[in-house]
């Protein structure tokens, strides 16, 4: 069965689908998909092949296949492999390839679920908006705020500590403020900061049960710790699919409209399947009668 990001990307035209393509390929790296610098055109698979085929002797028998089986020896050669039109790096640092672009944009969005919410919100044309537009749906028009007000506060708990899990020395962090003496925290403000006067306001954050860390800025203390925490996960491009990839339906603000989408379009297939099925038995019955 299809997904919501497989329904997204077979909604768009060849045109929308190059110019998201463009779009995603100015991203910042590592975020973006790129053309394959090493990517072997059908051209250069088949001079490669007449060339081991003329070491073999065996040159006549390929050049006298059929174009067809050709290009179907050359798909599933290239399919998937470092030789692909387009490539992008996963998540989880893993370059993926693929020679097909509705595969390239399909596997991109599943990789990073932040980015295909953005895509959904802000496509004119996407099936999220159709449906929102076309059922006056305004009220389902969540963002992650929306989401966060009607988590229970059980699962922001969950969510935060992930949050922890997932964050490396070399980026932004979070330091656990009641579990540090003074002079843990004071030696901590002057490492991270570099900003002198910063221990001076010390007591400011003694009620926080968290301490936000951003290394050369000027700390922050959230009004709602752990609402504003999450928030920010959410919208770091590093954080955001680890979160999403573990918490999934919990946080996408889109989730109830997909699964309204996703019915919309199993219901459409099983009707499609009954008309075609009728029909066949139509058919049959008419050649019985003509018989």
């Amino acid at each position: 069965m299809l997904d919501i990001i497989d329904l997204e990307i077979r909604n768009l035209s060849p045109e929308e689908k190059e110019k998201l393509f463009n779009q995603l390929s100015y991203r910042e790296y590592p975020r973006t998909i790129q053309l394959n610098e090493k990517h072997k055109s059908f051209e250069d698979w088949y001079k490669y092949r007449i060339s081991l085929s003329e070491e073999e002797e065996t040159a006549d028998i390929y050049e006298l296949e059929e174009e067809a089986d050709l290009l179907e020896d050359y798909n599933k050669w290239v399919d998937y492999s470092e030789n692909a039109k387009y490539k992008f790096q996963g998540y989880f640092n893993k370059t993926q390839y693929y020679q097909n672009l509705d595969q390239a944009l399909t596997y991109y969005f599943k990789e990073y679920d932040d980015e295909f919410i953005y895509f959904q919100k802000h496509h004119k044309n996407s099936l999220y908006n159709q449906i929102i537009k076309n059922h006056n749906k305004l009220d389902l028009y969540w963002d992650y705020e929306d989401v966060l007000k009607r988590l229970p506060e059980k699962v922001k708990e969950k969510i935060f500590i992930s949050i922890l899990r997932h964050i490396r020395d070399d980026q932004k962090f979070f330091e656990e403020w009641e579990k540090m003496d003074k002079a843990e925290q004071k030696k901590s403000l002057k490492e991270n900061y570099f900003y002198s006067h910063m221990t001076k306001d010390l007591e400011n954050y003694k009620n926080s049960k968290f301490f936000f860390v951003k290394p050369e800025e000027i700390c922050e203390k959230f009004d709602n710790p752990e609402d504003e925490y999450i928030l920010f996960a959410l919208k770091n491009p590093v954080l955001a699919p680890a979160i999403h990839w573990e918490f999934g339906p919990a946080l996408n603000p889109h989730y109830y409209v997909n699964n309204w989408i996703l019915r919309e379009h199993e219901f459409a297939e099983k009707e499609k399947k009954y008309r075609l099925e009728q029909g066949e038995k139509f058919e049959i019955s008419n050649v019985k009668m003509k018989m």
